[in-house]
């Protein structure tokens, strides 16, 4: 079921890997992570992240023009049981159907990362994947994608940033500002 997981996954980010204009759209509710900058009283910090590898996880100071905090930098990780090389966190949702909005800024060098959404804990059989975004540019860029989530009283989502899977190729993800809202 795992090796499941990983293909739907890669699938998504095969399929995701555009940018979305956030002009015009709703109002966000304010950010459901914590320590969304990679910040925490002026130092880097992952602060609230759950962290599989601290190996593959760096903090940078190439910071985005209009960004914030410190940036973190994940290298591409060998295919393997999720979330290989990732940092993740859980937020509480509200019971219904809900928009939501993902977005952060970030670049690339090589293989590319994403930031995932998806309901069960990383490396659970049974998570499944609510939204994707990949990174598509090695220059600073906004990400951006709002989509309807249901769920049960009680449930909560899994937001995950990935450095990307590989076999051959490396790669390194960089992030700063990412935002999880409630967008309705």
């Amino acid at each position: 079921m795992r090796c499941s997981f990983a293909v739907a996954i890669s699938l998504a980010l095969v399929s995701t890997g555009c940018k979305e204009s956030t002009t015009g759209i709703g109002g966000g509710t304010g950010n459901l992570l914590v320590n969304s900058t990679f910040e925490s009283h002026g130092v880097p910090s992952l602060e609230g992240w759950v962290v599989s590898d601290t190996s593959n996880v760096r903090f940078s100071s190439d910071v985005p023009p209009g960004g914030s905090g410190s940036s973190i930098v994940l290298g591409a990780a060998w295919f393997g049981p999720w979330p290989n090389g990732a940092i993740y966190q859980e937020v509480a949702l509200p019971a219904g159907s809900h928009r939501y909005r993902l977005s952060f800024i970030g670049k690339k060098s090589g293989v590319a990362g994403a930031v995932l959404v998806h309901s069960g804990r990383p490396a659970y059989d049974g998570s499944r994947l609510l939204m994707a975004l990949q990174i598509a540019d090695s220059v600073w860029a906004s990400y951006s994608s709002t989509d309807t989530i249901s769920v049960p009283a009680g449930d909560s989502a899994y937001v995950t940033i990935s450095g990307g899977g590989t076999e051959i190729l490396a790669g390194s993800s960089y992030y700063n500002t990412c935002t999880f809202e409630l967008w309705d």
